[in-house]
């Protein structure tokens, strides 16, 4: 179930729902329509025990070894990009809002260990292009060619989606010197970090106030492909 998650980006909700509504997932998994099937809780937890053991990355390297033996090699380049997670919107207080938001429990919910258990105490609110959300964000790589997720990481919304981007690039010389991805991505620091890592940038370019982009900024951009985890990206062929 987590080599599913992991190669079309799911959710741990959107997995349980896919393992028990699709043929296919079934299938892959060897399991039957009357079988048991983990829940969201579940998976989460199992893929927690793999994280903190430390064998969780080098679980998925093995089997990113196994896909180069049947000539799968996942080194075209890298698509960076997040989507949002939403979470069940709680009805809490200002107070407790704001004392969630500061990473601590509220003393009224530490007193009532049944209304704890219905609170999602690391999910937060953000908002984009003036719509609210809450929950988290999955933070995503994928090779260009394949469209294989190849590396994943999640937050809570609130967190901005450059502050994850080194952490999911990985070595150049194993997933490709290329890397696209939107503007939010783009900054001088990052720049000159994919140069000393060895990667070559064609993360989106930004226009300013008295600076708008200019055709040479958006050279190569006609194709649109679709990014796994939702989102139109412009990168060349």
């Amino acid at each position: 179930m987590l080599v599913l998650q992991n190669l079309h980006g799911l959710s741990d909700d959107a997995l349980e729902y896919q393992v028990t509504d699709r043929l296919t997932s079934m299938r892959f998994l060897g399991i039957d329509l009357g079988d048991a099937v983990p829940d969201a809780k579940t998976v989460w937890l199992f893929r927690e025990q793999l994280r903190e053991a430390k064998v969780f990355v080098r679980l998925f390297e093995r089997f990113y070894r196994a896909l180069a033996t049947q000539g799968i090699k996942l080194n075209s380049g890298q698509i960076v990009d997040a989507s949002f997670v939403e979470a069940p919107r709680q009805r809490n207080t200002r107070e407790e809002d704001e004392t969630s938001k500061e990473r601590a429990v509220p003393a009224q919910w530490r007193k009532n260990p049944a209304k704890l258990r219905q609170k999602d105490t690391d999910a937060r609110w953000t908002q984009k292009n003036d719509e609210d959300y809450f929950g988290y964000k999955s933070h995503v790589s994928v090779d260009r060619k394949t469209k294989l997720v190849i590396s994943e990481h999640a937050t809570p919304a609130n967190v901005h989606d450059s502050q994850v981007f080194d952490g999911l690039l990985g070595k150049a010389r194993r997933r490709g010197r290329y890397v696209w991805a939107d503007s939010a991505y783009r900054s001088r620091e990052h720049e000159r970090g994919l140069k000393r890592r060895g990667f070559r940038s064609h993360v989106h370019e930004r226009g300013s106030r008295g600076h708008p982009l200019t055709a040479g900024n958006n050279a190569g951009t006609a194709r649109r492909p679709e990014c796994v985890c939702g989102s139109s990206m412009h990168f060349p062929p």
